[in-house]
């Protein structure tokens, strides 16, 4: 959705795809539907689109915005959608976006995405906010608080200032092994997770004692 018909001709044609349509009610024929619209217009805009004769059950409708998370579109998911989010990541030569939400909205941007080559991050909804606050961040640990924020999202993570000590401290320790630097965030992140709260070593000490948890983090990111 585009904040005027012109604007969102603009877009069909720059996407040689799709075309502009002046009623809501012609998304009805929509699986997924991305908003795109100014954050003071979106209520009114999220207003006008629930109040439109749409069925909402199977469809996916996912808001693009860097300041917001899919919680905006609650409206909508009381009449059955399935809402997501998703933004840019800056920051990256390749271009990778950050994506939350209902698992169909997530598992549909996905697809989005990567059909166009690029890469994604899926985070729980409850996380976006420690990623929009690694953004303010100019040091180095705005990597590793994104991933501590958004690998593993099977599990529950909290993404404290402590985790980011240690994961970064990990990367360090590892970074002449050979590895990418995903494939080292991935590590250090799991390692973490999965070590007591109470824990005061490093994980780089940590490791040297719990051998197999090492081995199914090696697993778990890809470090062959």
């Amino acid at each position: 959705m585009a904040p005027s018909f012109r604007l969102a001709s603009r877009i069909a044609n720059s996407l040689r795809a799709g075309h502009p349509v002046r009623d809501y009610a012609e998304f009805d024929s929509c699986r997924l539907i991305l908003v795109s619209v100014p954050d003071a217009m979106l209520p009114a805009v999220i207003n006008e689109i629930a109040s439109a004769n749409i069925c909402w059950r199977n469809k996916s409708i996912v808001l693009c915005s860097a300041s917001l998370d899919s919680g905006e579109l609650s409206g909508l998911a009381a009449r059955g959608a399935s809402i997501g989010s998703i933004s840019a990541i800056p920051g990256f030569e390749d271009p990778r976006y950050l994506v939350e939400g209902d698992r169909l909205a997530v598992l549909a941007s996905r697809q989005l995405v990567q059909n166009g080559g690029r890469g994604i991050v899926a985070i729980q909804r409850s996380l976006k906010p420690f990623y929009l606050a690694a953004l303010t961040s100019t040091s180095s640990l705005l990597f590793a608080l994104l991933l501590a924020a958004s690998a593993f999202t099977t599990a529950a993570v909290a993404a404290t200032t402590d985790d980011v000590k240690w994961i970064n401290q990990c990367v360090t320790d590892n970074k002449d092994e050979g590895a990418k630097e995903e494939v080292v965030l991935k590590y250090c992140t799991c390692m973490n997770n999965k070590m007591d709260n109470n824990e005061t070593r490093s994980i780089t000490q940590w490791e040297k004692t719990h051998e197999s948890e090492a081995k199914a983090c090696s697993r778990q990111a890809g470090w062959k």
